[in-house]
This record gives C-alpha cells, sequence and structure tokens, in this order.
C-alpha cells in the first residue's frame, strides 16, 4: 500500500509531465510513418478515417460530457489549478478509446474472421495501448469505490453478452442487427469513458466533503468575519 502512495503522489504531482510524454509517445505510435513501421497500420487512420463512422457522434458526445463533467468537478471540488485541471480531463477521453477499442477489435477479429483478413495483427493493440496509459496518468487523482468496481464488471458482461448475440455491428447487416449493434455499442462507449471519468469524480467530492468537514482552526479568543474565514480556507487548501 506505501508503494501505491508513493506511486500515486508522483503522478499527483507532475501529472503534466506524464501526460505529455505519453500523448507524444501515441501519436509517434498512430499517426506517423515511424509508428507504421514499428506496430504496424497507422492505429486511428485505420480504425475511424478509412470509413464513414456513424457512431462517432456518439463518442464524441461522450468524450464532451466526460471532459466537462471532470473539469467542473475538479475546478470546483478538487481545487486544482488551470493546467492541472485541463491535463487530467484531456486524460480521459484518450484513454476511454483506448479501452473500448481494444476488447472491441479483438472480439470484431474472432467474429468476423473474414473481415480481419487473417490471424489477428496485435501491433495496433500495442499502440492502442498506450492511448489506454495516458488516461492513467490521472491515477494520482482516483478515488476507487465499489461503483468503479461494479461498473467494470458491468462493462466486461456486456461485451460478452453483445459477442454472445453474434456481435453485430452498427455498420452492416439487416435492421434488426443494426438496431442491436447500436444497444451495445453506445452504452459501452459511455462506460468506457465512465471508467476514467468515476474515479476522478469520487476522487474530487471526497476531497470537497473533507474540506467542508474540516474548517481551519481558530487561535483561542479570535474571531474572524465570515469572508475573512472563507478567503482563508480557499486559500489554504487550493493545490498550486
Amino acid at each position: 500500500m506505501r508503494f501505491a502512495a508513493e506511486v500515486a503522489d508522483l503522478f499527483r504531482q507532475r501529472p503534466e509531465y506524464w501526460f505529455i510524454a505519453t500523448v507524444a509517445l501515441a501519436a509517434l505510435t498512430s499517426f506517423t510513418n515511424i509508428g507504421q513501421a514499428v506496430l504496424g497500420p497507422a492505429v486511428l487512420r485505420r480504425l475511424t478515417f478509412v470509413t464513414p463512422d456513424p457512431i462517432l457522434p456518439f463518442t464524441l458526445g461522450a468524450a464532451a460530457v466526460a471532459v466537462i463533467s471532470v473539469a467542473a468537478a475538479l475546478k470546483k471540488w478538487g481545487r486544482l489549478d488551470t493546467l492541472r485541471t485541463i491535463v487530467v480531463a484531456a486524460s480521459v477521453p484518450i484513454g476511454a478509446v483506448g479501452a473500448f477499442e481494444i476488447p472491441f477489435q479483438l472480439i470484431r477479429a474472432q467474429a468476423y474472421p473474414a473481415v480481419a483478413g487473417g490471424p489477428v495483427d496485435y501491433h495496433p493493440y500495442l499502440a492502442l495501448s498506450i492511448w489506454v496509459l495516458v488516461g492513467f496518468t490521472s491515477v494520482g487523482y482516483w478515488k476507487l469505490t465499489s461503483r468503479f468496481f461494479a461498473l467494470l464488471v458491468g462493462t466486461f458482461v456486456g461485451f460478452l453478452l453483445w459477442w454472445s448475440v453474434g456481435y453485430p455491428q452498427v455498420t452492416s447487416g439487416v435492421t434488426a442487427q443494426l438496431e442491436l449493434g447500436y444497444f451495445f455499442n453506445v452504452p459501452l462507449k459511455f462506460a468506457a469513458f465512465a471508467i476514467f471519468a468515476l474515479p476522478i469524480l469520487e476522487w474530487a467530492r471526497a476531497r470537497h466533503s473533507t474540506h467542508v468537514a474540516t474548517p481551519p482552526e481558530l487561535e483561542p479568543n479570535q474571531t474572524v468575519a465570515p469572508d475573512s474565514l472563507l478567503s482563508s480556507f480557499e486559500s489554504d487548501h487550493t493545490i498550486r
């Protein structure tokens, strides 16, 4: 537990360094010719830009909800400065996309081997794993609760159920299959974003609750006007 606390403290002190480093590595392996040479086809081009993606609006919507809610919670409850708020909030959608695409693409390769065109190429998943790593740069601001673990289990079960009914997609099949594809794809997409957003929201809420429960102590016989007390409280509990 002590080692875990030290690691969390390290990420909490300089999350921007970890974020910039992992984002640079993700971009290198996902978009550039170097990434293609090392890890195979460029991931984002292969997964998103080759064919029109009808699910993209839902992905962008989930990203917007996650980023806005996390940024608002960190600023209002967590009392983080602007830079750290932006860095931590920005890590959520990147990690979530990677966390969704890895099981999604692996299962699709098993469910539709003809579409995969042969043995599964695991190289792009190494790049997607780096995307997930970007999401973990916010771990210094995580609080794990039973809700988080229930979400993990629910997401896992959701993918299994999707696979068990034939893994219908939103880009092919009859109308009934398309509807079933949306039925599974959209909630699981939002669940992937929640996996990275929920622990941060729990951390921010817990920090806020702690501040409310433990106001600053006063010296004996000292009186402070309400406005001064509030200013002192905010000053002493703001992360700089």
